[in-house]
């Protein structure tokens, strides 16, 4: 009999799960390649710590009211006024077993969720950091020669200083991958290096026609030059920049992937987190055992447990009973 009530309960459970997922839109496919840019980086991994979320609240609220309906229908079992609901205490002793067990489970889930939280929290806020730095324009001075070419000390660009950029609200790729209860324990780990950061000097004028020789003959031995940043394959620095040039040079590469100790952490916390919820599932998705009570396949359930018993009595009834003297 418990069995039986396991597999309806899996049942209701699958019905359920597979309608929750966090994505703008669903294409019918459950193909989630990994994200190759910053953006994309951090929109999935945003998607799937709501969703571990999303399964976690769900299951701690479910159980509380699983529990208010366990009562009430135990004390409709123990009712005199109901005497076709005697025969439940035993379909209710395995739900409160059910109940017991999600209580454990869930008390384990409580830390790598925690952890799964703040591993993405700490890898949303590095990623964030290096799109900031994306399409930035800065002025800065520079020499191209030895340090007595300085008139000052130049400035200084640190990168927590640069303007936050939020990521577009949508992306065509992005927004065609829905993580749900079913493909989240699937996903693919955040890459090592999905992205590059170009950093590009252009010389600014300070009028049409002059070089940048000239501007730093006028400027008193310094060049003012604007720096920008794309996110892009990494490109070759030019050797030199000559001295009278008005074109433009690769100055730098800034690495646009995670450190190692992060991307471990995040991936890692990730699945842990992912695997857990996903274990609640069953016992998380019974909305109410009274709608389950109402169901053909319970009752038949109870009548196969009512005749059972009755066909056990029976047979002991008709047993022959032994005499005190044989």
């Amino acid at each position: 009999m418990k069995q039986l009530f396991l597999l309806l309960t899996a049942t209701v459970c699958l019905l359920a799960t597979t309608d929750k997922g966090i994505g703008a839109s669903r294409d019918g496919s459950d193909s989630n390649p990994a994200c190759k840019s910053l953006c994309r980086c951090i929109t999935r991994i945003r998607k799937r710590i709501q969703l571990i979320q999303l399964l976690y609240k769900d299951a701690l609220e479910t159980v509380a009211v699983n529990e208010i309906e366990l009562a009430r229908l135990t004390t409709a079992a123990l009712s005199k006024q109901t005497a076709g609901l005697k025969a439940l205490p035993p379909i209710l002793a395995s739900v409160a077993a059910i109940i017991t067990q999600c209580h454990n489970t869930l008390a384990a889930a409580a830390n790598p969720v925690q952890q799964a939280i703040e591993a993405s929290t700490m890898a949303i806020e590095k990623l964030q950091s290096r799109y900031n730095l994306v399409g930035e324009a800065r002025q800065l001075k520079a020499t191209s020669q030895a340090s007595n070419h300085w008139s000052a000390e130049p400035a200084v660009n640190k990168l927590h200083e640069l303007t936050r950029r939020p990521c577009p609200i949508q992306d065509a790729l992005e927004d065609k991958i829905t993580i749900n209860a079913v493909n989240i324990t699937t996903q693919q780990d955040v890459p090592a290096t999905p992205f590059t950061i170009a950093t590009k000097a252009t010389c600014t004028y300070r009028a049409a026609g002059e070089s940048c020789h000239d501007q730093q003959t006028a400027q008193g031995g310094f060049w003012k030059l604007k720096l920008s940043a794309t996110e892009s394959n990494q490109a070759s620095a030019i050797s030199t920049w000559a001295a009278d040039t008005t074109g433009n040079k690769i100055i730098g590469v800034a690495d646009g992937k995670l450190d190692s100790s992060t991307l471990k952490a995040l991936n890692s916390k990730l699945k842990a987190a992912e695997i857990i919820v996903t274990d609640t599932a069953c016992c998380k998705q019974i909305k109410s055992y009274h709608d389950i009570a109402e169901q053909p396949v319970f009752k038949l359930m109870l009548i196969k447990a009512i005749l059972g018993k009755y066909e056990a009595e029976k047979e002991s009834d008709e047993r022959p009973m032994k005499s005190p003297k044989q």
